[in-house]
């Protein structure tokens, strides 16, 4: 019997063992389990805060003279803000101070149990890049997104916008092209693909890669019109004053017509907006809504065109309004040496500009905004886009005013 109890007590004693290794494993593989969550949950914390403070410092770019201490200072600050654990985070930030902000944030825990699978659990990084699109004002817009040459610019042309900014929606590798002695001047310029050209012939240097830019009018209700008020419209000689209305065929002003336009709303319907010859055309708070077959804008050579938009209605801030279905790519043209005064928003979202004045066009306006399928500027002629809202009581266009800040992924 005393025998028989102690083998009874030895195997107690051989069981125990076995069993105290696998409560401790089993102990550690549910701790690690925990661990495990717990990592995964906070590296979702982490990446929020850094996606967001990175969203929120890259917005200080669009500031005049910002320092790289300034947009720093906005990335910690939004970290310390919005987390428990501030005491075990470590924030750096990397800015070129012009379209992007890097942001990484680290926390350094301790694990219980996890450090003993991997020495990697531990600390746990977070990274996000924010760039900037569109700071301040857009000027140009080309909303072609696949084909080369989204906006061109050849010969000795020069688009000169340096309050705002030219963006290329397009993500082809001469998305913009700059060619000849042409020269792009303005306060930013992006392109969702690249560009082509001389260093010099950019200032500043385009951002390859941006984000397209949503188009601004998308939602903009188009006028509606019934009948025709005039069929195949001409004047070729004399002083004449226009009304409102639809000009079915297109509206044409030649020889040495001198046209003034009242205030109001014209449908330019099948047939272009024409101005040749020496013809001139005149019109404050008019806007023109092109529609139909050929209804296409064209300012030849020796003609004179001075037009302001709308101050309010469906054309508020816009001189030309395209019809969304109209066929893609018919070029509307602004030849005119005598254009200088274009204030409002042209909007040809199917259709190409061509400018090849051998002058300035749109200097004297206090703000021309170009929202287009394409732009070719080529000839001589010095395209000038002014963004002072201010200095007029005519609308911009919302959006365009507006800069855009996105997650680079």
């Amino acid at each position: 019997m005393k025998l028989w109890t102690n083998l009874k007590s030895d195997e107690r004693g051989g069981m125990a063992l076995p069993l105290a290794i696998g409560t401790t494993a089993l102990m550690m593989v549910a701790g690690g389990t925990i661990d495990v969550g717990m990592m995964v949950k906070k590296q979702s914390t982490l990446q929020g805060l850094a996606d967001s403070a990175a969203l929120a410092s890259a917005k200080q770019l669009a500031i005049s003279n910002v320092t790289q201490s300034q947009v720093a200072s906005v990335a910690k600050a939004f970290v310390q803000q919005n987390s428990d654990v501030t005491a075990s985070l470590q924030v750096k930030v990397q800015t070129d101070l012009t379209s992007q902000v890097a942001v990484q944030v680290t926390e350094v825990w301790q694990p219980v149990f996890a450090h003993f699978f991997s020495n990697q659990v531990t600390p746990i990084v977070a990274d996000a890049t924010a760039k900037v699109y569109g700071t301040g004002s857009v000027c140009v817009l080309g909303l072609d997104e696949t084909s080369t040459q989204t906006i061109r610019l050849n010969q000795s042309a020069r688009l000169t916008a340096n309050s705002c900014n030219v963006v290329s929606n397009s993500v082809h590798s001469k998305s913009l092209v700059v060619g000849g002695s042409a020269t792009m001047s303005a306060k930013n310029i992006y392109t969702a693909g690249g560009y082509v050209g001389a260093t010099s012939a950019f200032s500043p240097t385009p951002v390859e890669d941006a984000r397209k830019m949503d188009d601004p009018l998308a939602d903009r209700p188009a006028p509606s019109f019934a009948g025709c008020d005039h069929v195949d419209y001409g004047v070729s000689t004399g002083k004449v004053t226009l009304t409102p209305g639809s000009y079915c065929g297109g509206l044409t002003i030649s020889g040495k017509a001198e046209v003034t336009l009242k205030p109001g709303v014209y449908v330019i319907k099948d047939g272009p907006l024409a101005v040749a010859g020496r013809g001139k055309i005149d019109g404050k708070n008019v806007g023109f809504y092109l529609t139909g077959t050929d209804a296409t804008l064209q300012f030849s050579l020796g003609s004179s065109v001075s037009l302001t938009a709308p101050r309010d209605g469906l054309l508020a801030g816009l001189l030309f309004y395209e019809d969304r279905n109209s066929p893609v790519g018919r070029t509307h043209r602004i030849g005119s040496d005598n254009a200088r005064l274009l204030l409002g928003t042209v909007y040809l979202p199917k259709g190409k500009l061509t400018v090849d004045a051998n002058k300035p066009v749109a200097d004297q306006s206090s703000y021309t905004a170009v929202i287009v399928r394409t732009l070719d500027l080529k000839a001589g002629p010095n395209l000038v886009l002014n963004s002072n809202y201010g200095g007029t009581d005519i609308p911009a266009p919302a959006g365009l005013s507006e800069a855009s800040v996105s997650l680079v992924k």
